[in-house]
């Protein structure tokens, strides 16, 4: 299996790191970036270009490991280069938002998709085995070439539709973001309140832990799913010096209780 990477960010660095380790031959790195390309390459032995003109077509894959507004125009430069060529190496990005479609404006032969659904960070080293990967394609050459490489990978592979990457998509959203927002209103509320942040990470983690005993749904707890009211009017008082994380409560908990109604849940525990 030989790929070469277009891009030099966070998931560029990480992949070329995982397939460094897993046995997969990078031959080349692009990048405008040639200290950041030389950087990337470095990580999986592979050459660091600057020319598209340079890349080596006889690669089974080219991964667009680049920003989602740079995908197309990455596309349209790949299918100028490779022109009416029979032997096209299968092109895929690696966005969770993207549709496959932009690929497939670009007139090229053979594509697909490889989302690595995980967030990455620099310096932050990713166990790519444990990282699920979501892939789809135009023809079976090419799934059969995506499939491959995450197999490679990862030992959680999973065949999407548009559809369901979409949403998956949506659901990451909710689940990454939307969280990380949450906590960092908890510490805002905890810092001003003198008491440590910290206190609150073992409910975090026991609660994250959950999730591999039970349905989410199933372990609501909480003053909304109770109907505990009083306390529910206590935290809005406590948040009237914070109009938009009173409304953010609000909303949530009438979130919680309009959802409890409608499934005939209730917990009396949390």
């Amino acid at each position: 299996m030989k790929i070469s990477i277009i891009g030099t960010g966070n998931l560029a660095t990480h992949l070329s790191a995982a397939c460094g380790r897993s046995g997969v031959q990078v031959l080349q790195v692009w990048g405008r970036n040639a200290e950041k390309a030389k950087a990337v390459a470095a990580l999986s032995g592979a050459a660091a270009i600057s020319g598209f003109h340079d890349l080596n077509q006889t690669a089974d894959l080219i991964l667009l490991a680049v920003a989602d507004d740079a995908i197309a125009e990455m596309a349209n430069s790949l299918a100028a280069l490779f022109g009416k060529s029979e032997a096209q190496p299968v092109v895929v990005h690696l966005s969770g938002a993207t549709p496959m479609a932009v690929l497939q404006a670009a007139a090229l032969k053979h594509y697909g998709v490889f989302w690595p659904l995980q967030s990455f960070r620099s310096g932050k080293t990713v166990d790519f085995k444990k990282v699920p990967i979501c892939i789809n394609a135009s023809d079976e050459k090419a799934l059969a070439s995506i499939s491959r490489l995450a197999r490679l990978l990862s030992d959680e592979v999973c065949t999407v539709s548009e559809e369901q990457r979409q949403t998956l998509h949506l659901a990451a959203v909710f689940v990454n973001n939307f969280t990380n927002h949450l906590l960092t209103i908890s510490k805002e509320l905890t810092d001003e309140a003198g008491v440590p942040f910290k206190l609150l990470k073992p409910l975090l983690r026991e609660t994250v832990n959950r999730l591999d005993e039970a349905d989410p749904q199933d372990m609501q707890t909480g003053p909304a799913i109770r109907g505990d009211l009083k306390t529910i009017e206590r935290h809005m008082h406590l948040l009237a010096a914070h109009p938009r994380f009173r409304q953010l409560y609000a909303l949530l908990s009438e979130s919680i209780r309009n959802r409890d109604e409608g499934t005939g849940m209730r917990d009396e525990k949390g």
